[in-house]
């Protein structure tokens, strides 16, 4: 009753020219640097909902030109109401919209996982994708209709790119020992549940004391391995493992990261991603994004055909779209990273690089500007420098 009376005001209130933004429990970066930037550049109202989590480290992440509002508060009801547009990254609004409000899904991936939402379709008036190839994935994974889907590119890779151009400020804003390593590797694994996750840990396995909770993996031959070659590894597990009982204390060159401790650098992870070397991960999405950087990717999938059998991939022969080689043994790993670190070239290099021009049709700097101004037209104020520039920086 309480959702058919808000639905009834929702048709009855005029709507403002005001814009909300979700950026779901993390503040994905596609929130972040969308709101930064129309914010900076309309001068409609932008407001972006901060949870507990977001919002000790929101003043040094967003821009003073964009409006905090508490997630779930009475305020947020109220603004919903009288807002032309909604964005979010995770989800979509409830419905039914009325035709003077619309929703645009920015959404927070571009990958080969699994065949979406088959209960729903994540409704949404606008859907945000990076190519012609993602677009036709998008309106299949999402059951929505081709033509509601506009091709600007992901903001956040904005950011990525960026930083890649101030990364000894930025490792060192990180972490003042970070730009004493000659080689940054950051491994990002998805959150997956397997059998044997439950067997060892319940059915809800966030407090894993092993460290990659991998089988028959050897993290001190790892370690070693990492201080052979002056490199470290920032291992940052999914967010919805809590990663307070890993114990990384015995190891020199392997440090445990998260969302928490790169808000507080006053970065994104989207940022830090820029000032690495190397990605590790199995099937993250994150993969895809990694490629405008122009970096090796290494992909550890041990248990490959449990999770194809468990979470299925949106292409039959996967590998085939993704810009790496999957290895499945720790040896293959070892073979491969070792390989990379001494020669610091790329065997994926041509592979990486096609792989990149299907997911992207743009590999700029200008992916929120587009979206801006596809949604709300060229009402330019002034020249936007995106992050803030750090100090003794040569854009400073």
């Amino acid at each position: 009753m309480n959702i058919k009376i808000y639905f009834l005001l929702n048709r009855l209130t005029p709507k403002k020219k005001q814009l909300i933004i979700s950026g779901g429990d993390r503040a994905d970066s596609n929130a972040v640097e969308a709101a930064n930037y129309i914010s900076e550049h309309y001068e409609f109202p932008v407001y972006f909902t901060v949870n507990d989590f977001f919002e000790p480290y929101a003043d040094s992440i967003l821009s003073k030109k964009v409006h905090r509002i508490k997630e779930n508060s009475f305020e947020l009801k109220i603004k919903r109401l009288r807002s032309k547009w909604l964005m979010g990254t995770h989800t979509s609004h409830l419905r039914p919209l009325p035709k003077n409000q619309i929703f645009i899904n920015l959404w927070h991936g571009v990958g080969h996982k699994s065949k979406g939402i088959k209960e729903y379709p994540l409704k949404s008036d606008i859907t945000v994708a990076t190519s012609e190839m993602v677009k036709t994935m998008f309106a299949d994974l999402m059951h929505i209709p081709e033509e509601s889907l506009i091709i600007t590119g992901y903001p956040r890779n904005d950011l990525m790119l960026r930083a890649q151009k101030q990364k000894e400020a930025l490792k060192k804003k990180f972490h003042p020992k970070l730009s004493a390593y000659d080689k940054v590797i950051i491994w990002m694994p998805t959150f997956q549940r397997t059998e044997d996750m439950i067997y060892r840990y319940g059915m809800n396995p966030i407090d894993f004391g092993d460290f990659f909770h991998l089988p028959d993996f050897d993290t001190a031959k790892f370690d070693s391995l990492l201080k052979k070659h002056n490199a470290v590894c920032l291992l940052k597990p999914h967010p919805i493992y809590n990663i307070d009982h890993f114990d990384s204390g015995r190891y020199d060159n392997i440090r445990i990261i998260d969302d928490e401790q790169i808000f507080k650098s006053g970065m994104t992870l989207y940022q830090l991603l820029g000032c690495t070397d190397l990605l590790i991960t199995d099937y993250s999405s994150v993969m895809t994004d990694y490629t405008l950087l122009k970096k090796p990717v290494l992909l550890f999938a041990p248990n490959f055909e449990e999770y194809k059998a468990r979470h299925g991939f949106y292409f039959e022969n996967v590998e085939d779209w993704m810009p790496s080689k999957l290895l499945f043994t720790p040896d293959e790993f070892f073979e491969y990273i070792r390989s990379i670190l001494e020669s610091g070239l790329d065997p994926f290099e041509e592979k990486r690089e096609r792989i990149c021009k299907l997911y992207f049709k743009d590999r700029d700097t200008k992916s929120a500007q587009r979206l801006a101004e596809c949604l709300f037209g060229k009402e330019i104020k002034k020249p936007f420098r995106g992050s803030k520039p750090l100090k003794g920086s040569k854009n400073s």
